[in-house]
C-alpha cells in the first residue's frame, strides 16, 4: 500500500470516527436533558429538584456544539477528498468523486438543525416549568438567565451557518479557487 492509500484510508477512518462521535452526543444529549428534565419537574416534601430545570438547556446547548463541530468534521473530509481528485488522478476512484460532487451539491443540514430545534424546545419548556413550579423565583436572576441563554443559543447558530457556508463554498460545484489553492499548496507554492 502506498503512502497516499494509507492516508486516504486514514482519512476515511477519521471520516467514520466523526460519524460516531456525532450520533454518541445525540443519544446522551437525548438521555441526559430527558433525565434533567424529568428530575427537575419532581416535587417531593423537602426536597427541591427544580434546579435541575435550569442546567437542561445548557447541557442541551454543550451537545449541539460538539454534534455541530463533528458534523462540519465529516463534511470537512468529504471536501478534502473532492478537493483532492481536484489535484491529482491517484487513489480517488471517479465514483467517488461523482459521489462526492453530488453531496457537496447536496448538503445534509437537517440533522444538526433539528438537533438545535430540540434544544430550543426543551429550554423553553424548562423556562416555563421553572417560571410555574420555582416558589422562591427570582425574577431577575430567571430572565437574566434566559438572556445568557439566548444569546448563547444564537450565537452558536451563527458559527454553524458561518461553517456551513464554508464549508459550502469549498465544496460547492465551483470549486475552481479552492482546487488552485490546494495544488499550490501540494506543490509547496505560496
Amino acid at each position: 500500500m502506498s503512502r497516499c492509500e494509507a492516508f486516504l484510508q486514514n482519512l476515511y477512518r477519521e471520516k467514520e470516527i466523526h460519524k460516531e462521535h456525532r450520533h454518541k452526543h445525540v443519544i446522551c444529549k437525548l438521555t441526559l436533558t430527558s433525565a434533567f428534565f424529568g428530575l427537575g419537574n419532581f416535587t417531593q416534601t423537602g426536597a427541591i429538584f427544580s434546579m435541575f430545570l435550569y442546567v437542561v438547556p445548557m447541557i442541551a446547548l454543550v451537545h449541539d456544539i460538539y454534534i455541530i463541530g463533528e458534523h462540519i468534521k465529516v463534511q470537512r473530509v468529504g471536501v478534502f477528498i473532492l478537493c483532492f481528485a481536484g489535484l491529482q488522478n491517484g487513489p480517488v476512484c471517479p465514483e467517488e468523486i461523482v459521489w462526492e460532487k453530488f453531496l457537496a451539491g447536496y448538503r445534509e443540514t437537517w440533522s444538526y438543525k433539528a438537533s438545535l430545534l430540540y434544544s430550543g424546545l426543551i429550554s423553553s419548556f424548562s423556562a416555563i416549568a421553572i417560571y410555574l413550579t420555582d416558589k422562591n423565583l427570582v425574577l431577575g436572576v430567571y430572565r437574566t438567565w434566559i438572556a445568557l441563554w439566548v444569546v448563547f443559543m444564537l450565537l452558536v447558530l451563527l458559527r454553524a451557518a458561518q461553517m456551513e457556508l464554508k464549508i459550502g463554498r469549498i465544496g460547492g460545484r465551483d470549486n475552481n479557487t479552492t482546487i488552485t489553492e490546494l495544488k499550490s499548496l501540494y506543490r509547496g507554492e505560496d
